[in-house]
């Protein structure tokens, strides 16, 4: 049995020996402590409420501030991949000039040897 239901059953018994003053004393008195509890619960929902919205607040300012970290490290990523691809495309630029270069310069030494062999060929020629 609880105290509230001990004391249920005692006031039971005595409820006859209180005058109504004294039990209007007392029904104003619980009026007085329901109205006290109901004051206190409504200021404990409005900062529990306060709470929350600045939980709600501190979670948007750190989600914000993260999402400011993800757009300058991916701008760093992508500045980074653009300088590797511009170093990649200069690198193959000028592999490709080196082998034009060499593509060149094997075509002028085949031009000169086939000069050569048809001069020395045009000698014979002309010595038969």
């Amino acid at each position: 049995m609880t105290p509230a239901e001990k004391l249920k059953s005692q006031m039971k018994i005595t409820w006859e020996n209180f005058s109504q003053e004294e039990l209007y004393r007392v029904f104003c008195l619980l009026v007085d402590q329901i109205e006290s509890l109901e004051k206190q619960n409504k200021s404990l929902k409005k900062d529990l409420n306060q709470r929350i919205e600045h939980k709600n607040e501190l979670e948007l300012k750190q989600i914000a501030m993260l999402k400011t970290h993800v757009k300058e490290d991916a701008m760093k990523i992508i500045e980074e991949s653009e300088k590797i691809s511009k170093d990649i495309l200069e690198q193959t630029v000028q592999a490709v000039e080196r082998v034009k270069q060499e593509t060149l310069l094997l075509e002028q030494q085949q031009l000169k040897l086939k000069t050569e062999m048809m001069n020395f060929i045009d000698s014979k020629l002309n010595e038969v």
